[in-house]
């Protein structure tokens, strides 16, 4: 384990929330799952789901208290940008506000349309998300946040061959 950060809204006092922690765990390979799944397993978390095409995320749950644990790998700019996020909302009541009105209407919608979690995670990132992150990942920099400096630099890298191959950057060399 390189990190473990609580993050999502039960981490941002005064932001409403389902009854679900969200942490994030920084490792480092998450393919190598013999490393920490066993260790987790035995605490109450199960392994649900797998996206190594996505950082190599692995998502683990446990029922109590429900909690979501995602895994990632050192070199993922997710954990970053949760943090950011986390912060940015705990530091600007404002935009707290925002966010929470944004989810209660993706929330609204997702339920009169009958959809799942996963929709109404897509419409609440549309919505004042993807706005509110904007504005705070440039305050995070001028603060000079050696964090943010990490995350330039990890986002700016291909995160898989095809995408190599879109952006015409040379694969590694043997």
């Amino acid at each position: 384990m390189l990190q473990l950060e609580h993050v999502g809204s039960t981490s941002v006092p005064g932001l409403a929330a389902k009854p679900v922690i969200d942490i994030d765990l920084t490792v480092a390979d998450p393919a190598r799952e013999r490393d920490y799944v066993p260790a987790l397993e035995a605490i109450g978390f199960r392994l649900v789901f797998r996206e190594p095409c996505w950082h190599g995320h692995r998502l683990l749950e446990a029922d109590e208290p429900r909690c979501n644990l995602h895994v990632f790998g050192f070199d993922s700019p997710e954990p970053i940008k949760h943090r950011i996020f986390r912060d940015w909302l705990r530091g600007n009541p404002g935009e707290r506000d925002r966010y929470a009105a944004s989810k209660r209407q993706a929330a609204a919608e997702a339920k009169a349309a009958g959809e799942h979690v996963m929709q109404y995670n897509a419409a609440n990132s549309r919505s004042s998300g993807r706005s509110i992150t904007g504005r705070s990942r440039p305050q995070a920099c001028s603060n000079h946040e050696p964090i943010c400096l990490a995350a330039a630099q990890v986002a700016q890298q291909p995160s898989n061959i095809s995408e190599m191959l879109n952006q015409g950057t040379p694969g590694p060399r043997r």
